[in-house]
Parts: structure tokens; C-alpha cells; sequence
């Protein structure tokens, strides 16, 4: 159980690791801390947020002695969004924290270490996600919606002016979107935003918990046509998504090397960046050698996404999932390439 904390004069710690989800580690008096946005072998300044029995949550303040690992951030938000957490390590250095956190779990519950790394799959740093949940909330004391990635730890909204993880067809729009909801009669009555991208589309489900009225419709029809959008509205369930265009889109995930083309709906599961999720399947099969007499079994398979490039090659696949919508996501996708 954690308890948050009376703001009281901050602390100064030495950090000596990073943890599983990059924040640093230190000591201060005889109970761990976990700091946002420090790094190991730095003296930081740190705002404790969050009492726990055994530990404490703080977020760094004014770094003192800075690691030579230590870069700028590219976004303004960094350090209140929850979008990203490792923006001051540089790319290689994030690859080699991850690769470390690997190397620790699996000496830790099975008692191994490699003696071979593979190098890591990886694709560009910025605007590459492809996939997202945007929040929004109108505040009508200031009279100012923000629409953003959750804060750290937080259910309070990042300020932001654009995100550069995000495709750029997004992320660079969050200021016109910000005007759009604010047009909104039901400005305050829409929480969230889904956001799944593809080549060539881009698509947004609003969430909206009273109706849109005629006038909402077109304000949000009018900015679809002018950016190149397809706007959804959902006013309950997953099941109960609506297109608010006349033009519905096809959203296809593909594997160029596969000749296999996925096509999913904005809600479906799918990798949030689509060069690594490439690279990633493409590497699955160098390394399984198929031949027409192997058996693969795919456990979690979803809309097909290793199952089908790997049924190209192999005798028999079985693909294991619990979600009925996606056992038929996949079946329309074996049969849309031509797979029995």
C-alpha cells in the first residue's frame, strides 16, 4: 500500500542502479529509492512522491553530478508524461539496460545465462508508435482541455503540445485536436482517445459517454476530411464502435518478405511499432529453418501475426487464443491469404 506524501524539503541521493522500468536506484537512510529519471552513478536533488513500507518513490528535482550516459531529452514533457521513461539514455544505452534486465530475469528464475547474444531488433527512436491511449479531461474552472498520455504514476493528464513517439500524422496534431474538443457540446464527456495508424491510415476512436450532437458530428466529420482521418465514436463497449464517415478503411498489417497482409479493426491488438514487429517475425523464421514437415504451435496467436507468415512455411500451425473475436480475426486473415 502506498501513501502519498506531505511535500517536505527534498533529498539528495547517490544512484546506484536502474530498475526493471528505468528509474534509478539509491539508498536513503536505510530504505531503497526509486527515483524517476536518474541514472546509475548520478547524485541527484529528489522530490519524495510516495511513502511504501519498504521503499520510496521520488522524482528527480536537479541532477548534481550528472552520468556521462545522461542526454536531452527530446520532448518537453519528459519527466511528468508516463508515455516514456528512458528519453535522457541514449537509444544504445536503453538497448543494453533492457538487454541487462533480460539477462538478470532469466539468472534469477531459471538460472541461466546466455553465451550468445543475438544483436537487438531496432527501428527508429521517434515517431514510431502506431498505436495508443491519448486521455482527455475539460477543465471547466480553467476552462482548458488537455489531451495527453497519463502522468507518471498519475491519473492526471500530460500538458503537451505535440509527442514525438507517436506517428507524426498524430503526435504533431494534439494542438488542433485540442481546439477540436474544445468545439465539442459534450467537451467534457469524452475521457479518451484509441489511436491506430497504418501506412497508409490513420484512425481515432472517441470514447463518449453522452451523444454527439449533429453539430459534434460535423465539426468532427469536417477535421477527418481536412487531416485525412477516419473518426470513430464509442459509446459503451469495444462491440459498440461506429464510423462517423460514410467511407470505412482498411487497416492492413503486412510482411512484405511473407507476402501476408493482416487486416485488423482499430480496437484489435496489434504491435505499436510496425518496423520492429517486421524485423521481429521475419527473425522468428530465419531462426526456426521451416520445412513442409514442421508442426508449430503459437500459443496467444491473435489476428495471425506470427502464425500466418510462419504457415507459409510450415506443414501444420496451431494457433492458441482466448479471445473469440480474434480466433476470427485470424481465420478471415488464413483465408484472405489464401491458407486453408
Amino acid at each position: 500500500m502506498a501513501n502519498k506524501v506531505t511535500p517536505k524539503p527534498p533529498i539528495s541521493v547517490q544512484v546506484n542502479n536502474l530498475a526493471h522500468d528505468g528509474r534509478g536506484v539509491a539508498d536513503y537512510l536505510g530504505k531503497k529509492v526509486f527515483v524517476h529519471g536518474a541514472l546509475t552513478g548520478e547524485q541527484v536533488v529528489a522530490q519524495v512522491i510516495r511513502k511504501h513500507r519498504r521503499f520510496l518513490e521520488a522524482r528527480t528535482i536537479s541532477v548534481e553530478q550528472a552520468s556521462q550516459l545522461r542526454q536531452q531529452p527530446e520532448c518537453s514533457a519528459f519527466g511528468d508524461c508516463g508515455g516514456c521513461q528512458l528519453q535522457h539514455l541514449g537509444s544504445k544505452d536503453q538497448l543494453a539496460h533492457k538487454q541487462a534486465v533480460v539477462a538478470e530475469l532469466l539468472q534469477h528464475h531459471a538460472q541461466i545465462a546466455p553465451q550468445e547474444w543475438a544483436n537487438p531488433i531496432t527501428n527508429n527512436q521517434t515517431d514510431y508508435r502506431t498505436k495508443a491511449r491519448l486521455g482527455v479531461r475539460y477543465d471547466r474552472k480553467k476552462e482548458e482541455l488537455l489531451i495527453g498520455f497519463r502522468e507518471l504514476r498519475s491519473n492526471k493528464i500530460t500538458r503537451m503540445q505535440h509527442c514525438k513517439v507517436l506517428d507524426q500524422r498524430v503526435g504533431n496534431k494534439i494542438t488542433e485536436l485540442k481546439a477540436l474538443f474544445s468545439a465539442l457540446s459534450i467537451r467534457d464527456a469524452v475521457p479518451q482517445i484509441e489511436v491506430a495508424c497504418t501506412v497508409n491510415v490513420v484512425c481515432l476512436v472517441l470514447r463518449h459517454l453522452e451523444p454527439f450532437s449533429e453539430q459534434d458530428k460535423q465539426l468532427l466529420c469536417d477535421f477527418a476530411t481536412q487531416h485525412n482521418f477516419f473518426i470513430y465514436g464509442q459509446p459503451k463497449g469495444p462491440d459498440s464502435i461506429y464510423l462517423l464517415q460514410n467511407e470505412e478503411p482498411t487497416l492492413l498489417l503486412t510482411h512484405p518478405k511473407s507476402q501476408v497482409e493482416l487486416q485488423f479493426a482499430p480496437l484489435d491488438f496489434t504491435q505499436v511499432n510496425i518496423g520492429v514487429n517486421q524485423q521481429m517475425v521475419q527473425q522468428a523464421l530465419e531462426w526456426l529453418e521451416l520445412t513442409p514437415q514442421d508442426s508449430v504451435l503459437d500459443c496467444f496467436c491473435g489476428l495471425g501475426n506470427f502464425s500466418l507468415p510462419v504457415a507459409k512455411k510450415a506443414g501444420t500451425v496451431l494457433g492458441i487464443e482466448g479471445c473469440d473475436l480474434m480466433v476470427g480475426r485470424a481465420s478471415e486473415n488464413a483465408s484472405r491469404n489464401q491458407l486453408p
